[in-house]
């Protein structure tokens, strides 16, 4: 009696009392509640396997609740325009989070003919390794794991599995590695380690790898992104150099004015992209003079009154040039407003003080510099000390007084030797593609 109430699951006194009740009954009833005793086992039995049930289904809810989430967000964060680096901390974050893991990683492979042969490691968590030695695990013993079938691997004791990799890898007790794939060549492996809830499983498989298929997507877009940048930002060189070239004296202004521009922009504190914006404003700030004259433009003495009208015309000429060009809607004031004035002596309209863009202060400042430090046809380069007491006595007037501070706490000297090896590279780069 006592066994078969264990295995029932049953209270032995319970049901003890209940025979011993049965005992005053008709044979009738006795059947009637061995029916009803028996109906109430079941039952009990049904509800506890749909307990189990439902408890697993709550699980895989949850489980695909936080997938489906987290994938949400990476979504969200996909913009091309932001760096490769930036995207992958932020997906590092989430499996940190989702996979409950100890760190995680995001090893991403040089482009190619990109001119850099270093690996960017990319990191979030407690790393139980040097980032140097975590990117030599990652090359020499994962990726060509994965390159020999291009699917995740699990290794839930990695410890023991690379013992001969050398110390310090028995920190590493589990590991989850993913390629992100373009095609059939792998650009990056993405990692998780040390599991803290047990070991990896399918879930883990799945999450991992519908991750790695967003973040491929995402790294083949930013690359593309990159190549039309760098397409862009090629053809504009050409343009801009093709207006310098006009006169030998100006030749590479305009990419010493962009990189001028670009660097008071950060010693101002713009984030990378606000600062690129202004470097192109400075490559294109002389584009309206594509148009003017070689007569006005090459002239040695003192222009005349109408000459220098013509002169003045050039940023609205520039801007209705860059107004068809939708992307470059951002960088039209700033070429509209470089010759402005904090005082309003300024063209062509005049504005002055807070009226005037900071981004077209910036590059009004920079296209002085290297005109009073350049040669011209009718000077020399001013002498560096001569440059510094005329910025000075134009701050607040011509300059911004803030940024002439930015500017002159730069060692200018060594400042206008790097903009002239830029810009020897520059043209000695052109004239091999001549060539």
């Amino acid at each position: 009696f006592a066994r078969a109430c264990t295995r029932a699951e049953l209270d032995r006194e319970v049901m003890a009392g209940l025979c011993r009740q049965l005992a005053h009954h008709h044979q009738d009833q006795t059947e009637e509640l061995q029916a009803v005793l028996q109906w109430t086992i079941e039952d009990e039995q049904t509800k506890a396997v749909a307990q189990d049930e439902l408890g697993t289904l709550s699980t895989n809810l949850a489980s695909t609740y936080e997938e489906l989430s987290m994938l949400y967000r990476i979504s969200g964060s996909m913009r091309v325009t932001q760096g490769g680096g930036a995207f992958f901390e932020n997906i590092c974050r989430e499996l940190l989070e989702v996979m409950h893991l100890q760190a995680a990683a995001a090893l991403l492979y040089p482009r190619e003919h990109s001119g850099s042969s270093e690996d960017e490691l990319v990191c979030a968590g407690e790393q139980p390794l040097p980032k140097e030695q975590l990117t030599q695990i990652i090359r020499r013993y994962l990726a060509p794991r994965l390159a020999a079938d291009m699917r995740t691997l699990v290794d839930n004791q990695f410890a023991s599995n690379a013992a001969h990799l050398g110390p310090g890898v028995e920190k590493i007790r589990t590991i989850i590695a993913v390629p992100l794939t373009s095609g059939d060549k792998i650009k990056g492996v993405l990692l998780g380690v040390n599991k803290l809830t047990g070991e990896f499983d399918s879930n883990d498989l799945k999450l991992i790898g519908s991750i790695s298929s967003q973040a491929a997507v995402f790294l083949e877009n930013h690359h593309l992104y990159e190549d039309l940048q760098d397409l862009l930002m090629g053809m504009l060189h050409a343009l801009t150099s093709s207006i310098d070239a006009k006169d030998p004296y100006t030749s590479g202004h305009s990419r010493r004015v962009a990189l001028i521009s670009r660097k008071l922009a950060e010693l101002s504190g713009f984030d990378p992209h606000r600062a690129g914006r202004v470097y192109l404003a400075g490559l294109l700030h002389d584009v309206g003079k594509i148009g003017m004259p070689e007569s006005v433009l090459l002239k040695a003495g003192r222009l005349t009154d109408a000459e220098y009208q013509k002169v003045k015309r050039h940023p609205e000429v520039g801007a209705g040039i860059i107004s068809g060009i939708r992307q470059m809607e951002d960088v039209i004031p700033t070429i509209l407003c470089h010759h402005e004035r904090p005082d309003g002596q300024g063209y062509p309209k005049g504005l002055a003080g807070d009226q005037i863009p900071i981004e077209a202060l910036i590059v009004g400042l920079s296209d002085s510099l290297d005109a009073m430090t350049s040669s011209r046809t009718y000077r020399a380069p001013m002498p560096l000390e001569a440059v510094v007491a005329e910025i000075r006595r134009c701050s607040g007037t011509q300059f911004d007084s803030q940024l002439v501070e930015l500017l002159l706490s730069l060692d200018l000297a060594e400042f206008l030797e790097y903009l002239r090896e830029a810009t020897d590279a520059d043209a000695e780069s052109a004239q091999g593609v001549n060539r």
